[in-house]
């Protein structure tokens, strides 16, 4: 006749493989975290610090970078500065077209052509479409607008503050300036109509920023002034009141606008 086992050691062995089990669990986890980049990703999304990426695209995240900065060195592989004005201003040919881009800024363009390459700004119903009439907020130097026109969008409205850009935009689209088909727009979006700070540097990689006042926020990559960097007071439109000036015909035919807002990666 067999002994039973008292009560106490069966619930000492219940115990320890519990433990063992959350060992093991903390342990695969720890692994995951530290040797599989969509772990952790979806980690940081589940205890709420992705905010503003869905779970989809952060588990995604480590290959869209990869892949970002393959497409990033192809491009810089296939492109050469042809041109350099005292005005401190480069010319480069890439395999997206010519590009005029203020000095510092060289190695910046390669990687927004390499977002374009990546539709970062969506396919199908989210991307650009021919006849669009498009609102890009933060144009930059006109990446995105080249994209849209190519597209055969009818009109883009280039919103933009850094002046070094909005030279370079101007050189970059002269013909499509002149015929009304790119409109350039020397200010900054924000939600209502204030004045803002655009602070400036000299390195490409401190890239200038708008800040809203009171407290320390990036809204947008605007290219930096190079030659005297400071911080500038800049004014920025309201965009309820870009729609209304558009809706107006003021800036584009009021049938209807796509818009990038700033710092976003596709439409709303």
């Amino acid at each position: 006749m067999g002994h039973s086992r008292p009560h106490g050691y069966i619930l000492e062995a219940v115990k320890r493989r519990i433990f063992l089990l959350l060992l093991i669990l903390i342990a695969g986890a720890w692994v995951a975290w530290k040797y599989y980049p969509p772990f952790r990703a979806a980690a940081l999304v589940a205890v709420g610090r992705g905010s503003v990426c869905p779970l989809d695209a952060a588990v995604k995240s480590d290959w869209n970078l990869k892949q970002q900065i393959e497409l990033k060195d192809k491009i810089l592989n296939a492109s050469l500065q042809v041109q350099s004005d005292p005005q401190g201003y480069h010319l480069w040919e890439t395999p997206k077209g010519r590009f005029w881009l203020p000095e510092g800024s060289d190695y910046v363009l390669p990687y927004n052509l390499a977002e374009q390459e990546r539709k970062i700004y969506g396919t199908g119903e989210n991307g650009p479409h021919a006849g669009d009439i498009v609102l890009d907020c933060g144009a930059n130097i006109g990446v995105t607008i080249r994209e849209e026109l190519k597209a055969g969008a009818k009109q883009i409205i280039g919103i933009e503050p850094a002046p070094e850009n909005l030279e370079s935009l101007r050189r970059n689209f002269p013909e499509e300036i002149k015929a009304g088909r790119v409109v350039i727009v020397p200010k900054g979006v924000w939600d209502k109509d204030d004045f803002l700070t655009l602070r400036a540097a000299r390195r490409a990689r401190d890239a200038g920023e708008v800040q809203a006042p009171n407290f320390n926020r990036r809204l947008s990559p605007a290219r930096p002034p190079t030659l005297n960097p400071r911080a500038d007071s800049r004014r920025a439109t309201g965009l309820p009141d870009v729609l209304r000036a558009v809706r107006r015909g003021q800036l584009c035919h009021p049938a209807g606008c796509v818009v990038f807002p700033l710092g976003s990666s596709r439409p709303p």
